[in-house]
């Protein structure tokens, strides 16, 4: 019987049959375990960091189609009320009008912009 010490080598084994079942080649079949861990994770990085630039890349694309949508429908919204409102006012105050309303309205977000900022530091 074999004690608990011993190694038994079966002919199966590739390094006992080529007569190398040392140490050393222990050592790097370690190394090349611990080596090939390394890889697979490099590559597992990539596969994720890919994956998320495609999802940013994809998010990017839908929201600047989406804010294109959004100011033509409003162009034509304007367009529209200024059209329907040419018939009972001279065009240019119906222009001057919208145009001063969408300024403060800018205006008004700047300012409450810069107030949440100051707050919030």
């Amino acid at each position: 019987m074999a004690s608990p010490h011993e190694v038994r080598v079966t002919i199966s084994d590739r390094h006992a049959i080529n007569g190398d079942a040392t140490l050393g080649s222990a050592l790097e079949r370690v190394l090349e375990a611990q080596q090939d861990l390394v890889v697979r994770r490099a590559s597992l990085m990539v596969e994720e960091w890919m994956a998320k630039a495609s999802n940013a890349a994809s998010r990017w694309l839908l929201a600047s189609v989406g804010a294109l949508f959004a100011i033509a429908g409003w162009l034509f919204a304007m367009v529209g009320l200024i059209g329907a409102l040419d018939t009972y006012f001279a065009r240019f105050a119906i222009e001057l009008v919208v145009g001063a309303i969408h300024i403060a309205a800018g205006a008004a977000f700047i300012y409450a912009r810069q107030i949440r900022t100051r707050a919030s530091t």
